[in-house]
């Protein structure tokens, strides 16, 4: 029978619950509190009724229930949420496999990933793509793998200019007055730019024995009558004061 005013039930009826507040202390398993305190308010929808009251008063049970107008929500999300998460079997094709990746954010091709535009980046999106890692995964190993390859080249780069700094010292140390003429044979030994330059890359041109080597090189083939280098005699002096040092 309808009302006495004739007016019709509102298409989604509401009943209000006190849910226990979420900071209050000495609640069961069921959202009941074991002690006096306020509680707070929930409009849950009428069809909450069929759930137990175990779940409707548990205060985050009930908060993601207040956000479900119909029954039907509950259900569409649950379908949903099961078209999402299927697991393949054993026995799935290809096609399947392909089709679950994607769902999860798996890029079709390697060249897809938003990190495919990063220099340097063609190994690491083959492997990420082979691993079927996400887009936002490989963006989020790409990051930290970047920042971690920079601060390594940061402390090389500093070691190798203490280095050098702790070689110079040194030589002026041993050659005095000499230091200039020991540069001078040390670019005699080396004879060219470019195996000067190997000795930078390896990290080697800081290392005192390697250093004095090349003079010991250098002066011997001042004695045999080599010709010169063609370096500048203060070029190797200002790599050791840092002007030209620079690791690749």
């Amino acid at each position: 029978m309808s009302g006495g005013n004739g007016s019709e039930p509102p298409a989604n009826p509401t009943s209000t619950v006190t849910v226990p507040a979420d900071s209050q202390p000495g609640s069961d398993l069921g959202g009941n509190p074991q002690g006096s305190g306020s509680g707070k308010e929930t409009k849950l929808a009428a069809w909450t009724q069929q759930v137990s009251k175990e779940y409707r008063e548990n205060p985050d049970v009930a908060a993601k229930l207040a956000n479900l107008e119909k029954l039907d929500d509950l259900v569409k999300g649950y379908i949903e949420l099961q078209g999402k998460t299927d697991i393949p079997g054993k026995d799935a094709g290809p096609e399947e496999l392909s089709a679950f990746w994607r769902k999860l954010g798996h890029p079709e091709k390697p060249e897809n990933y938003s990190v495919a535009k990063q220099e340097g980046s063609e190994t690491f999106i083959s492997a990420a793509h082979a691993a079927r890692l996400t887009d936002g995964q490989a963006a989020a190993l790409w990051k930290s793998v970047s920042e971690g390859t920079a601060r390594q080249f940061a402390a090389t780069q500093q070691a190798q200019e203490k280095e050098l700094a702790a070689t110079d010292a040194a030589l002026h140390k041993e050659y005095g007055d000499n230091y200039d003429r020991a540069i001078e044979f040390f670019n005699r030994g080396t004879g060219s730019g470019e195996i000067k330059s190997l000795l930078m890359n390896a990290g080697l041109a800081g290392n005192p024995a390697i250093v004095k080597a090349f003079i010991a090189l250098g002066e011997a083939a001042q004695e045999s009558g080599s010709p010169k280098s063609d370096a500048p005699s203060g070029e190797m002096k200002s790599i050791f004061a840092g002007g030209g040092f620079k690791y690749t």
